[in-house]
């Protein structure tokens, strides 16, 4: 750090610079060597240049404002004004010509429309038939966003986003009778799961036991025909007695530290049951909504724990939500609350769009995924590790556009601005994937040297349970790819996301389509299509083209790399993108029946039943640990061997001639049964086939 250049930014009228840990600080003077670098400007003057737009800034928007502080002009939004240029990078960035985040959304719409293009002209050329020209088109459709998602993802872009988040110290920034509560949502269906789910909480607790976190359970009865069920009262008289003897053993000075929240039913006209308003969504809503001054209106009937009282005489700005079989990894917790802290990383909410336009309403850690259940409260506390992958940084749209993704797992909300955003935004009985669509209205950002540990599913069955509901959840964010999308109440026809954000759903729309598009052309470019069916194979497949891209770029690069003396690099990532592309052809016809299932459902209850719009599989009912037979995944992948044996014997009548290059797709599908009831167990070591 330049000592000089330290004095000057220790003078900020914010009063945050002193109060960032050594990492913020250090990245406040890389960015000033930066510039020195750019402008030839010492980075003394720039520092008091900063310096004197801070207290500028303190003078018209007051101490709390992100302009008050020196920090703003250097790596937040202020390096516009700061005459900086429009974005800022990380520090230890490759040097070099960038791209503009503005170019990013045209260049992926121009070269998703390359492929379709390229295949009317080439079909229309050749005489095909009508209905081939527009079922090949369409099908071009979603690979040709894959194919430009892929090149975008390798261009060099700058970066909107300084990154990682700055942050405070620990202990920095935060009155003394601040609580942070941390809340499992579940659904709650026995008195043994309310035991189970109670003592989750002080399994929480063990693992994170300093005084200012406190633990909820935010639960719901399961659905029901009637308002009442025959085990509610046991339920709650388990949730009763659980929470008391959990205070019992750990209350302090501000009251009690466990607290079971629990709603009631109430009647939901597209599930036509009754149920949990709103599902997790509106536990979510609803407790934001209890943490205000007052007796706001919620569901939540039976409250065990003195909530009230702890709201009374603690500020609870934070809020960090868990899934049943989340984990926060060590430090996780600290790490969130000192980013949320900084100045830069606290949200403004506009009061006319209810839009978070600055700093973050949410807070996304690194999802660490892993092959082992999480802990139970009578064994180490310490997180799974077993299998354990996690991604190096942030999200490509966070780096690139500054819209972070809400991935649902250990996410931090600010609880104000969090319930000023979201609260109302959204239409009921409508939005399923509600991470990602909340993640949007609170502005998300992506605190990724935090992490949370999220076991993975048991079995392939199990994730494509699960997958099931996420193709419904993004399917059902259609409607609001419109521009008047009515959402919020009291503000008619405003659709509540940006156009980038509409533009994010939509390139996740079409992904998710491009198992269904890339069996469509496959099985037209084994049968109709004209000119080389290897051309249209390797088309029609973007992972084994993105393969051959890979290997063969890999091959030409290592004989140099060799004779420059590089360091040699293993062939692991390689035959991991071989095994991920086979594994991806095998269970092709399952993908695209899956996606083709979940769409149909959607078109039908959103354009005509407008029912079960909520249905949901809660992660538990999906976590089974006993051993699948092998005969159930024979039954729940039929499709597959059935569409792979009829493309055998219709190419073996009609087109013989192709049978080299389809056989081995072929025969994949028919033994996918096999193959991924074999993997889960042998593979993946887990409770598989028997």
């Amino acid at each position: 750090m330049h000592p000089a250049a330290e004095e000057v930014l220790r003078g900020d009228p914010a009063g945050a610079y002193a109060s960032c840990d050594t990492r913020t600080q250090w990245q406040y003077h890389v960015a000033l060597a930066e510039w020195e670098r750019r402008t030839g400007v010492d980075r003394v003057s720039l520092a008091r240049s900063a310096l004197a737009r801070a207290e500028a800034g303190k003078e018209a928007d007051g101490a709390d404002a992100p302009t008050a502080h020196v920090g703003y002009y250097l790596v937040g939004d202020g390096v516009r004004e700061f005459g900086m240029g429009s974005t800022t990078g990380s520090a230890g960035a490759r040097k070099g010509p960038r791209l503009a985040p503005e170019l990013l959304v045209p260049l992926v719409v121009t070269l998703a429309t390359l492929l379709p293009a390229a295949c009317i002209a080439v079909l229309h050329g050749s005489g095909s038939p009508a209905w081939v020209q527009v079922l090949a088109a369409t099908a071009a459709v979603p690979l040709g966003w894959v194919y430009a998602s892929t090149i975008s993802r390798t261009l060099p872009w700058h970066r909107r986003v300084h990154l990682p988040l700055p942050r405070l110290r620990a202990g920095e920034g935060r009155a003394s009778d601040e609580a942070v509560v941390i809340v499992v949502p579940a659904i709650t269906t026995s008195p043994a799961r309310a035991h189970a789910l109670v003592q989750r909480l002080w399994a929480l607790y063990e693992a994170q036991p300093a005084a200012e976190f406190r633990f909820a359970l935010l639960s719901d009865f399961g659905d029901a025909p009637a308002q009442a069920s025959s085990d509610d009262e046991a339920i709650l008289a388990e949730l009763q007695a659980g929470i008391a003897a959990l205070n019992a053993r750990a209350r302090d000075s501000l009251g009690d530290r466990f607290f079971a929240l629990h709603r009631r039913r109430t009647w939901s006209a597209t599930q036509e049951a009754w149920i949990g308003w709103e599902r997790k969504r509106g536990k979510l809503l609803e407790f934001v909504r209890l943490l205000r001054p007052g007796s706001p209106e919620t569901t939540f009937r039976w409250q065990f724990g003195d909530l009230p009282g702890l709201v009374s005489r603690a500020s609870i700005p934070f809020v960090i939500t868990l899934d049943e079989t989340t984990w926060l990894a060590p430090g996780a917790a600290a790490e969130l609350i000192r980013t949320a802290a900084h100045p830069l990383n606290r949200p403004h909410v506009d009061e006319t769009t209810g839009r978070v336009t600055s700093g973050y309403a949410v807070l996304q850690p690194s999802v660490l995924f892993t092959l082992d259940p999480p802990p139970t409260p009578t064994s180490d506390a310490s997180p799974p590790s077993r299998g354990a992958a996690r991604a190096g940084g942030p999200t490509f749209y966070f780096s690139t556009l500054g819209v972070g993704m809400h991935q649902g797992a250990g996410a931090l909300y600010h609880v104000d601005a969090f319930r000023r955003a979201l609260d109302g935004a959204f239409p009921d009985d409508l939005v399923l994937h509600h991470d990602l669509l909340d993640g949007f209205v609170g502005r998300t950002g992506e605190a990724y040297e935090a992490a949370v540990h999220q076991p993975l599913p048991k079995t392939y069955l199990a994730q494509a349970q699960r997958g099931h509901r996420w193709l419904r959840g993004v399917f059902q964010a259609i409607p609001f790819l419109l521009r008047a999308s009515g959402a919020r109440r009291g503000t008619r026809g405003r659709n509540p996301l940006t156009g980038v954000q509409r533009f994010i759903v939509a390139e996740l729309v079409l992904l998710e389509l491009a198992p269904a598009a890339s069996l469509t052309l496959l099985l037209l470019a084994w049968t109709v299509l004209p000119g080389a069916p290897t051309f249209w194979t390797l088309l029609a497949c973007p992972p084994l083209f993105v393969l051959g891209a890979f290997l063969l770029r890999r091959a030409v690069s290592l004989p140099i790399r060799r004779l420059r003396g590089g360091r040699r690099s293993g062939w692991g990532p390689a035959l991991h993108r071989m095994a991920s592309a086979g594994f991806a052809q095998v269970v092709l016809v399952y993908q695209a029946f899956v996606v083709v299932d979940a769409l149909a459902r959607v078109a039908w209850r959103l354009g005509v039943s407008r029912k079960r719009l909520l249905e949901w599989a809660p992660r538990h009912d999906s976590a089974s640990t006993s051993a699948t037979p092998l005969a159930a995944y024979w039954r729940a992948l039929w499709v597959s061997p059935a569409v792979g044996a009829l493309t055998l014997a219709a190419l073996a009548a009609w087109r013989p001639g192709v049978l080299w290059i389809a056989a081995p797709f072929a025969v994949a599908w028919i033994a996918a049964p096999v193959i991924v009831g074999l993997g889960d167990r042998y593979v993946f070591g887990v409770e598989g086939p028997t």
